[in-house]
């Protein structure tokens, strides 16, 4: 299971670049994903807003960016937050 303790040693195996307390991956098609582990916050980049909660991309609807319906992805509060 991924918990505060060990995100760390898990972003440093998929690739993240670490700058005190700072874990980022940037993707060739720009975007990105940052881990500030000393804020316990997650940000990912580009953001699409257009997806209320419950409403996913589709072949028609497609995303221009990470969907985000909750608020609970962007930091540690819980373990299941990781997934």
């Amino acid at each position: 299971m991924i918990t505060k303790d060990n995100i760390r040693d898990l972003l440093k195996h998929f690739g993240f670049t670490e700058n005190e307390d700072i874990f980022k991956k940037e993707y060739a098609n720009g975007a990105s994903i940052e881990v500030n582990c000393k804020k316990q916050k997650i940000t990912y980049a580009p953001l699409d807003g257009d997806f209320a909660e419950g409403e996913y991309p589709s072949k028609d609807k497609p995303a221009k960016g990470f969907v985000i319906h909750r608020d609970t992805t962007l930091n540690f509060s819980a373990n299941e937050n990781f997934v």
